[in-house]
């Protein structure tokens, strides 16, 4: 069963954020190098990022005519963008 673009982009979503999470220095830093816990923050990012490499074949494959399918899996999620949005509100 083919997952529809819409559903793509919603995947693609909850990856990005919960792989911004795990690169977040608290987590990233969590015992020393050589812990079980540091291991296994660093092998779910190499996970994540097969994963994301995979689902991002599909749907490049599947979406040939999604001219963003190459940001789906790929980028900073909507909410990063959005706590990191430097620009200047402008009212009319």
């Amino acid at each position: 069963m083919k997952m529809t673009l819409e559903q793509h982009r919603e995947l693609g979503e909850r990856v990005k954020e919960f792989r911004e999470i795990l690169m977040q220095p608290h987590v990233m830093c969590i015992g020393n190098k050589a812990s079980r816990e540091s291991r296994a923050v660093h092998n779910a990012l190499k996970y994540i990022d097969r994963m994301k490499n995979q689902l991002d074949n599909v749907v490049c494959r599947d979406f040939r005519e999604c001219q963003d399918a190459t940001k789906i899996y790929y980028g900073m999620s909507k909410a990063w963008i959005e706590r990191n949005d430097k620009s200047p509100n402008i009212q009319s």
